[in-house]
Parts: C-alpha cells; sequence; structure tokens
C-alpha cells in the first residue's frame, strides 16, 4: 500500500538536477562558440584594416617615387649625345640611372643582352629583396623630405627602373617602371604595387 501511495516527488529526486546540468552545458557550448566567432570576427577585420593599411602607405610610396622623378628631370627630357650620354640609354647621366641601381634607380642595358645582375631577362625589381631595409631600394620620403607614414612597422621602400620606348621614326621617350613594397602595423602584411610613370 505504501508503493501506492509514493508521491511524485519522491519519484522525481534528482532529475532536475540532471536537467540543469544540461541546460548549463548547452549555455557554455553556445558561450564558447560564439566567443571563437567573435575573435575570429575580430581577427578578419584587423587583417583587412592592416591590409588597408599596407596598400596605402604602398601607394604613398609610388607618389613619393614619382615626385622624386619629377624633382630629377623636368618633362622627361632625354640626355643629349653631346653630354656624353650612355649609347644605349640618353637618361642615364642626366638622371642618375645605371645598371648598378645606385639610389634605386635602375637601367638595363639592353645592348648587353642581360638582364639585372647578370641574369639573362631578369628585371632589377625582382632580383633585389624589396623585404628588406636595405638598398638598393629607397626608403619613403629619402629625397622628397616627405613626413613618415605613422601606424607601419616599417616605412616603405621603393625602386625605379628606366626604359625608353622607341617607335618606328626613331624618337626615343623615357618611361620609369617604379616598384613599392609596404608593410602595415604586422610586418607579416606586405603589399607590392607597381606603376609605369612617362613624366
Amino acid at each position: 500500500m505504501n508503493a501506492l501511495h509514493t508521491s511524485p516527488a519522491t519519484l522525481q529526486r534528482g532529475f532536475s538536477l540532471i536537467v540543469g546540468l544540461i541546460f548549463l552545458v548547452a549555455i557554455t557550448l553556445l558561450g564558447v562558440i560564439a566567443m571563437k566567432n567573435t575573435l575570429l570576427q575580430e581577427r578578419m577585420a584587423g587583417g583587412l584594416r592592416d591590409r588597408s593599411l599596407a596598400f596605402q602607405a604602398a601607394e604613398a610610396a609610388l607618389r613619393d617615387a614619382k615626385l622624386d622623378l619629377l624633382n630629377m628631370r623636368a618633362g622627361g627630357i632625354v640626355c643629349a649625345p653631346a653630354n656624353n650620354c650612355h649609347p644605349n640609354n640618353p637618361i642615364v647621366h642626366e638622371s642618375g640611372f645605371d645598371t648598378a641601381c645606385t639610389l634605386g634607380r635602375c637601367f638595363d642595358d639592353p645592348g648587353d643582352g642581360w638582364g639585372y645582375g647578370g641574369v639573362p631577362g631578369q628585371a632589377a625589381w625582382d632580383a633585389f629583396p624589396l623585404n628588406v631595409n636595405a638598398g638598393p631600394s629607397v626608403q619613403y620620403g629619402t629625397f622628397t623630405g616627405s613626413p613618415p607614414i605613422g601606424g607601419v612597422a616599417v616605412q616603405p621602400r621603393y625602386l625605379i627602373e628606366a626604359f625608353l620606348d622607341v617607335n618606328g621614326i626613331g624618337d626615343k621617350k623615357a618611361y620609369y617602371r617604379i616598384t613599392a613594397r609596404a608593410v602595415g602595423a604586422n610586418p607579416n602584411t606586405a603589399v607590392v604595387l607597381q606603376e609605369v610613370f612617362a613624366p
């Protein structure tokens, strides 16, 4: 008779504890997942911001290189033969461009059949490490006096390569390939930009 009259509360002893623990585990898992998702989104936003910073610094380096060129040469006028110019490059002695990339100003002599550093077909921008803080690349602001860019790990660097375009009439026009590399706040976030410029 006593077994038939056992109260429901007695039969359910401990059940609410199990249900509570299950809910606690579920809420904890949801919290951990939400936290991981938030951290991932924060890292993604930080990476995007850092890349944008590096991109803007590289663009500033391109503008700095163009200003450097315009300060060196007015109107892209080529050097006259009477000024003891290089036989294959009328702009070398006027602008300071040479095959050694002195001060970040490079010229690959088309007459020697080689590329930069004696490697056939190798462009100067592809032959030197842009990721080091050393020559022959030039640091942003070296010749223009531009103020340093804030927020980046190191200041951007650039290299200028001079080459000539010769049309069928024999007129020569000087062009410049500018390669700029910059990093963001994280030195592993790097952006390389390249532009061909004709003053």
